[in-house]
């Protein structure tokens, strides 16, 4: 979520938030299937309409209409949902390109740090479109550089356009 918190709600009903930035990501790997990491279809792109919250206010949702198919869809909830102007501001450019080395290497911050980023960055950071944004360009370079380093027979006919699009505005490591 935009506040740089992970939430987890648990078994029990109780919630946890867990700064981001302290989590132990090199511990979390096997938690995602190869096929996750190994997925552009971050933004469900062959959909008609898409509703997510990633750089939403909190309480909000996106929707994206794609097409007209998309469109007719959403006119039969008019009247029945709230909208609101999108709001976007910041650069994710930089945010992405300082990320990188984080993910690749699995850093995890002391709490104290962690929750310090996370307030500095919820500061200063790209908010709304742009932080949805932010987290689009991280999960594709992420994934590219795994299909890199895993599937490098795979990755020019795996890796759709679009997608290597944006991976190019950043530099990558070097394997």
């Amino acid at each position: 979520m935009q506040d740089f918190n992970v939430h987890f709600r648990h078994e029990d009903g109780s919630e946890e938030k867990v700064p981001f930035f302290g989590l132990k990501t090199n511990q979390l790997k096997d938690v995602f299937a190869p096929s996750c990491l190994s997925c552009f279809d971050y933004t469900n792109a062959l959909a008609d309409i898409v509703i997510g919250y990633m750089g939403a206010p909190f309480g909000w949702q996106w929707i994206v209409v794609r097409n007209p198919t998309g469109a007719e869809m959403l006119t039969v909830l008019e009247g029945l949902i709230e909208t609101q102007p999108v709001e976007s501001q910041g650069d994710r450019k930089a945010a992405v390109q300082q990320s990188i080395p984080a993910y690749d290497k699995g850093v995890t911050l002391p709490m104290w740090a962690a929750k310090l980023m996370g307030v500095v960055i919820e500061k200063i950071g790209p908010k709304g479109l742009e932080y949805a944004r932010f987290s689009i360009d991280s999960h594709f370079t992420r994934n590219y550089l795994h299909v890199r380093r895993n599937y490098p027979q795979k990755l020019t006919a795996h890796v759709p356009e679009f997608a290597k699009r944006i991976v190019a505005q950043y530099q990558l490591p070097e394997d």
